[in-house]
C-alpha cells in the first residue's frame, strides 16, 4: 500500500526538478541578456562619454578629484568637501557604467538626461571659480545621444 503512494511521487520527482531547472535556466538567460545590454551601454560610454565626464564631472562625482589651488583654505575646503560628498552620494562615476549611487542604472541615465537638458550642473559656485566647466552644446548632444541609444538598448526585446 505504501509503495502505491510513493511510486507516483518517485515518478513525478524528475519532472518537478526538470521544471525547476528550466525556470532557473530562463533566469540565467535574462541575467545574461541584462549583462549584455549593460556591456553595450558601457562600451559606448567608455568610447565617447567618459572623456567628457572625466573633464566636466569627475571632480565632484568620482574619487579622481583634481583639487583647485584654493582647496587648503579653511572655508573653501569645507565647501568643496561637502559638495564632493554630496555629489558622490547621488552618483559616483569612479567605476564605469553602471555608476553607483541612489538609482538603478537606467534611472541614473534619466537623471543625467534631465541634468543635461536643464543645465543644472555643475553648481553655479563651481562654475564661477572654474570657467569652462559647463558642458558645451556638442558635449550635451553626445551625452543625450548616448542616453537615448542606451534607453533603446534597454527597451529592445531579448
Amino acid at each position: 500500500m505504501r509503495l502505491c503512494l510513493l511510486l507516483p511521487l518517485l515518478l513525478l520527482a524528475p519532472l518537478l526538478y526538470a521544471h525547476e531547472a528550466h525556470r532557473e535556466g530562463r533566469g540565467d538567460m535574462q541575467e545574461r541578456g541584462e549583462q549584455e545590454r549593460v556591456h553595450k551601454i558601457n562600451t559606448e560610454y567608455l568610447r565617447t562619454i567618459k572623456p567628457i565626464f572625466r573633464a566636466k564631472c569627475f571632480d565632484c562625482h568620482s574619487a579622481q578629484t583634481k583639487y583647485p589651488w584654493y582647496y587648503p583654505l579653511p572655508i573653501a575646503k569645507q565647501i568643496i568637501d561637502r559638495d564632493i560628498r554630496e555629489g558622490r552620494k547621488h552618483i559616483d562615476m569612479t567605476s564605469d557604467f553602471p555608476f553607483s549611487g541612489h538609482h538603478p542604472p537606467m534611472e541614473q541615465l534619466e537623471v543625467i538626461k534631465k541634468v543635461v537638458q536643464n543645465n543644472s550642473m555643475p553648481l553655479m559656485r563651481y562654475r564661477l571659480l572654474n570657467w569652462g566647466s559647463g558642458l558645451t552644446l556638442s558635449e550635451k548632444g553626445r551625452i543625450l545621444q548616448w542616453i537615448n541609444a542606451a534607453q533603446a538598448i534597454d527597451a529592445a526585446p531579448e
